[in-house]
């Protein structure tokens, strides 16, 4: 029993917290998301595009929270 619990705390408990700092890091970044703020903090799942077609115009998401929250 004693060997069972112990390699529990040694190996479980850091995972256990690993786990409850990434949630509580997770949902403290959609509060900030949901009352209009943006960090940028995550990298991107795809890298950003290098070049765009001639004319073509993109619009930051920061500018785009920010009229949604004047119109608000």
């Amino acid at each position: 029993m004693v060997p069972v619990l112990a390699i529990f705390c040694i190996f479980g408990l850091p995972v256990v917290a690993y786990i409850i700092n990434k949630m509580l890091a997770h949902n403290e970044r959609m509060e900030l998301i949901r009352m209009g703020y943006f960090s940028g903090g995550y990298q991107p799942a795809l890298p950003p595009l290098r070049s765009a077609a001639p004319g073509a115009t993109i619009t930051p998401f920061r500018t785009v929270l920010e009229m949604n929250r004047r119109e608000s």
